[in-house]
């Protein structure tokens, strides 16, 4: 992340590959049941850079989005939300 910037970083390809080795890949609707947001209150926060780490699968913008367990549970720790699976 780049000094001073409040963006959360996106993963790189090869970054991911690593991470889904040890990792479970969820969709935003089970990233919502662990943060407690709806999910598309969870989509906008991704969409506006303010959620989790992301994976996009694909180029289109339409490209469905996953995420890292382990990313959510550690952005959930970092803003001090109490989820149903936190």
């Amino acid at each position: 992340m780049a000094k001073g910037s409040n963006r959360p970083r996106v993963a790189s390809p090869a970054q991911a590959m690593v991470d889904l080795q040890n990792d479970k890949l969820l969709s935003v609707a089970q990233a919502a049941e662990i943060t407690g947001y709806q999910p598309q209150t969870l989509r906008n926060l991704i969409c506006n850079r303010q959620g989790p780490r992301f994976i996009k699968l694909g180029t289109t913008k339409q490209a469905r989005v996953v995420l890292l367990r382990s990313d959510v549970e550690a952005w959930v720790l970092k803003r001090g939300i109490v989820g149903k699976g936190a």
